[in-house]
């Protein structure tokens, strides 16, 4: 089983395309040849710079062979390695190949000598990402050195590594070894005859090094706690820091700066940034106590703290952060290019908290959660016994939640963990007047980003009589007048005005802006107005009765029954015809067309000519209600049926019984008598997927972008008496309902549909029901 692997960034900046030197863990923790570090698993995070300015990386991966046992890493440009507890040495790398099923392809080398390892370096040059050049320090001072293909043998070894090697580097693809008597040599050839002296007890314990800029720096630690350097192209010192030249265990070079780790747990940073500081030599707080080891990257840099935890900082992209569930835990680091590594403790996992019962309102969405501790760990959850496909995160999102008894599984290499007591979910009864939401924002759609137009905030659970979708944000009305936005507001379309917080009886959503009728018939308008959307004309301050608005052009129907539009008119969506400047009773604005409804039931259509900008002869007449998504039409007749042209066809097995219809870019709905929806067109972000728990709630529909919005629960029942009569009125998105009265409200009592015909006033149903001497109750009913 793999450690969970992850990228956190795919981009490709050239330079983190570039060189860059690993950790050599300190000598203090080293301790002697031959001993080893407590063991551990191994994880890997980050990316392999597979095509250098090319953009083309994968993700950096740990193979089977080095999940157990691990005493000490090593990384390179597109490899990495480790020494296991036995001293046996495992190498893989990535030639940005790919297998059948589209995943990288690794290949693992297993390297037996018949000496164990007690060092292990790895080639960092990007130029050469074909070729990994290996070296292996053995405990008597000798080492091998070979490629990732072969190896040489004990017998062909030069004489420089047959004994007395004392510590090894790669700097690019040279290979840089410090001897027991002080000389430093590259590729073989001596560079340095007193790399060490002064003479110090045990010579150079640990080597580092950077190649660029003409220079090529090697820095050395001395046993006795010091720090040299030594400029093998010009064969001259270089200066050291002066925090540097006394009490350091362990050093580390990345592309353009050095790291010192000094005695009392506080790490130093210097080198060349002057055109790369990406902040790789600024140390933080957390990295100036109680740090254990330090690694170096291309430009970032690593330290572990003795609590366990891992501290990251400078430009680390493809690196991004440090995973969390390794903190706390981890025994060594090292660091590449662009990826990173760490030995954490071995262990089955240790699940700290397990998923809580819930009760979840019918339609709404909720979240189980499992806390669990240990490396390695993998997730699967359970509903009633049986598998959740693709559930394998710690956190388990109930979209639409179902009821039923929910558990966790949690396993590693070492032993898995199953939650007590399931978590119980239940579903409760709609609210009346709730929200909820499908598409954007959810998991189906590879790419898509959560603006959060699809979740539904509190204010939305409840009391809401209408609502709107945007492109990426979502408005809905609550019943006492007021405004209720949310998902993206990058240009103020959630913002709603002082305005539009009372006293408002219809809505639309736009593009990037948003409207609101009040009751005294006067049109607001917030959001963007700088993509053609406009303002609103000073005529409508008073006397509207309708709005709609869908992207970057609105109408607005008066009580004259003319049309009045504003905003984009490339397509002369705004130059309202004659037929609409009187006898309309709706209108509906598209992408880039627009319709109305005449009184005698035909439909009026102007703009884009070329889709949902006319009507064919189906929609000429007996129609009650009209919808525009972008380049479609709907038309919903008086006997139930819909008709639909442009883009997005109607299903041919619609049927009738529809009394309500909604139109967006992309997708469509229709509201049945029975409470059920359909929905048609593009389900590229689960839009169409309304759950069948929902199906038999519904009482008003909405589109938006590439997400719908439903009002589940009773309709907005409002009534006004007088002396003689009484006046019930309900929103016209809120059909299939018929008003219904009784003397009584006890179960027994008889309830009797009111006679007549509802008329329709701006966006609400009208019918006047006369009173009796004794009070008079009246209800919604399908």
């Amino acid at each position: 089983m793999r450690f969970p692997t992850r990228t956190f960034y795919r981009g490709a900046p050239i330079f983190r395309q570039l060189v860059a030197l690993s950790l050599l863990l300190p000598w203090w923790i080293h301790l002697a040849r031959g001993q080893q570090l407590p063991s551990g698993s191994m994880v890997r995070w980050g990316t392999l710079p597979i095509s250098p300015g090319q953009g083309w990386e994968v993700e950096a991966k740990a193979p089977d062979e080095s999940q157990l046992g691990i005493s000490k890493l090593s990384a390179g440009t597109i490899s990495a390695g480790t020494i296991k507890a036995d001293g046996s040495v495992v190498v893989w790398f990535n030639d940005g190949g790919f297998n059948e099923q589209g995943v990288p392809r690794d290949y693992p080398l297993v390297v037996t000598n018949q000496l164990p390892a007690v060092d292990l370096a790895l080639s960092r040059d990007h130029r050469q990402l074909d070729l990994t050049l290996i070296a292996i320090l053995h405990p008597d001072g000798s080492m091998d050195f070979g490629t990732d293909f072969t190896l040489p043998v004990l017998e062909s070894r030069p004489k420089y590594m047959s004994g007395g090697v004392a510590a090894i580097t790669f700097v690019g693809t040279q290979l840089v070894v410090a001897k027991d008597d002080g000389s430093l040599l590259v590729d073989g050839k001596p560079v340095s005859e007193n790399f060490a002296t002064p003479a110090s007890p045990g010579g150079i314990r640990a080597l580092a090094g950077n190649s660029q800029d003409g220079a090529f720096t090697a820095i050395g630690l001395r046993g006795d706690g010091t720090v040299v350097g030594w400029d093998v192209y010009n064969k001259k010192s270089v200066g050291i820091p002066a925090d540097a030249l006394s009490s350091v265990v362990a050093i580390a070079a990345g592309r353009f700066h050095f790291l010192a780790l000094k005695a009392d747990g506080s790490v130093v940073a210097w080198g060349n940034v002057v055109n790369w500081d990406a902040g790789q030599t600024v140390v933080p707080l957390a990295a100036r106590t109680g740090v254990k080891a330090i690694a170096a990257g291309d430009l970032f840099s690593m330290a572990l703290k003795t609590d366990g935890t891992v501290v990251l900082w400078g430009a680390a992209p493809a690196v991004e952060s440090v995973p969390p569930e390794i903190q706390g835990i981890t025994l060594g680091i090292a660091a590449g290019v662009s990826q990173a590594m760490a030995i954490v403790v071995s262990g089955p996992p240790n699940l700290s908290s397990n998923p809580v019962s819930r009760s979840v309102p019918l339609g709404q969405s909720a979240e189980l959660i499992a806390n669990a501790t240990g490396p390695g760990l993998s997730y699967q959850w359970h509903r009633n016994g049986v598998r959740i496909p693709n559930a394998t995160t710690r956190a388990l999102p109930l979209l639409f939640a179902a009821p039923g008894e929910y558990s966790v599984g949690i396993t590693n290499w070492f032993g898995s963990v199953t939650s007590l007591a399931p978590a119980v979910v239940t579903v409760a009864p709609p609210v009346p007047g709730s929200v909820v939401a499908r598409g954007a924002g959810e998991p189906k759609r590879e790419g898509q980003d959560d603006w959060g137009q699809s979740t539904v905030p509190l204010e939305a659970s409840k009391d809401i009589v209408a609502t709107a979708g945007g492109a990426q944000h979502s408005l809905g009305l609550r019943r006492d007048g007021s405004v209720v936005a949310w998902g993206d507001n990058l240009f103020g379309e959630c913002d709603v005005p002082v305005g539009a917080r009372t006293n408002v009886e219809a809505i639309s959503a736009g593009y990037f802006h948003s409207l609101a009728l009040t009751r005294s018939g006067s049109v607001i308008q917030w959001g963007s107005a700088n993509f053609w959307q406009g303002k609103v004309p000073p005529s409508l301050d008073q006397g509207v009765i309708a709005i709609s608005t869908q992207s970057q052009h609105s109408l607005a129907l008066k009580q004259d029954g003319s049309v009045v539009a504003w905003g984009e008119n490339f397509n002369g969506q705004t130059t309202v015809p004659a037929e609409a400047k009187s006898g309309v009773i709706a209108i509906a604005a598209g992408g880039v067309h627009s319709l109305a409804l005449k009184a005698d039931g035909s439909v009026v259509a102007w703009g884009d000519k070329t889709n949902g900008g006319f009507v064919p002869p189906s929609a000429s007449s007996n129609v009650v209600a009209i919808a525009a998504g972008y380049s479609h039409s709907l038309a919903l007749r008086r006997d139930g049926s819909v008709v639909g042209w442009g883009t997005v066809e109607v299903p041919a097995n619609l049927g009738s019984g529809v009394v309500a219809i909604a139109a967006g870019p992309v997708h469509s709905l229709a509201l049945r008598a029975d409470g059920t929806v359909a929905a048609w067109g593009d389900n590229s972000a689960g839009q169409l997927e309304i759950p069948s728990t929902l199906q038999g709630s519904v009482t008003a529909i909405a589109v938006g972008g590439l997400h719908t919005l439903l009002i589940l629960g009773s309709a907005d029942l409002r009534v006004e008496r007088t002396t003689t009569s009484a006046v019930a009125s309900w929103p016209t998105n809120q059909v299939g309902l018929h008003l219904q009265s009784s003397v009584g409200i006890t179960p027994d009592a008889p309830w009797a549909d009111v006679i007549g015909t509802p008329s329709i006033l701006g966006r609400r149903h009208q019918l006047e029901v006369p009173t009796a001497a004794s009070s008079r109750y009246l209800r919604l009913s399908r």
